[in-house]
């Protein structure tokens, strides 16, 4: 139940970064200078990576849980 909790959390999140990536370009434009909106891009694309990867550990745990086997690869 928490693997699906995290799930729901982790895609509500990602749906919200986007949501806010489109936004700060257009909402700071002519109020600050370029180079504050990209780096206000720059922290939204850091922290969508940031986003992806616990994306993936979630869905991993979730998949473990539910009986998959991991098998390590060298």
């Amino acid at each position: 139940m928490l693997a699906q909790f995290a799930t729901h959390f982790v895609n509500a999140y990602d749906e919200a970064s986007q949501r806010g990536l489109a936004a700060v370009r257009t909402s700071l434009n002519g109020y600050v200078e370029p180079d504050v909106v990209e780096a206000a891009t720059e922290a939204w694309l850091e922290q969508g990576a940031r986003l992806a990867r616990t994306r993936r550990a979630v869905a991993l745990v979730e998949e473990a849980l539910r009986g998959r086997v991991f098998v390590r690869k060298l």
